[in-house]
């Protein structure tokens, strides 16, 4: 579940959602989010853009632009490293488990 028990990710609409979805509910220790493989992207995301307004004079005028910028650069993400990134995350959670929740490499 996530991390920040918001209470329409524990609300039973969601549950009943997810269930109908097929989703498996995981157990999740709660100290280590940075094992969610959106991370990554956002990651890659916040590079590009980093990238992409690293001269003053580049930089978003306005919320909408920075916005267009910012789907533009995500659709930019390959699906085959997203699928790699869920394809590891047995191995994520493992690593998790055998670091009893502490940190790990992810």
């Amino acid at each position: 579940m996530a991390a920040d028990n918001a209470s329409w990710h524990h609300g039973l609409e969601n549950k009943e959602l997810q269930e109908d979805c097929g989703y498996q509910r995981l157990s999740w220790p709660p100290n280590s989010p940075d094992q969610n493989p959106i991370e990554n992207a956002w990651s890659l995301l916040k590079k590009a853009l980093k990238k992409r307004f690293s001269r003053l004079e580049s930089r978003p005028h306005s919320a909408a632009e920075l916005f267009h910028a910012a789907k533009e650069k995500w659709e930019l993400i390959p699906q085959e490293t997203i699928d790699g990134w869920i394809k590891r995350m047995p191995e994520r959670l493992q690593a998790v488990l055998d670091a009893d929740g502490s940190h790990t490499k992810w």
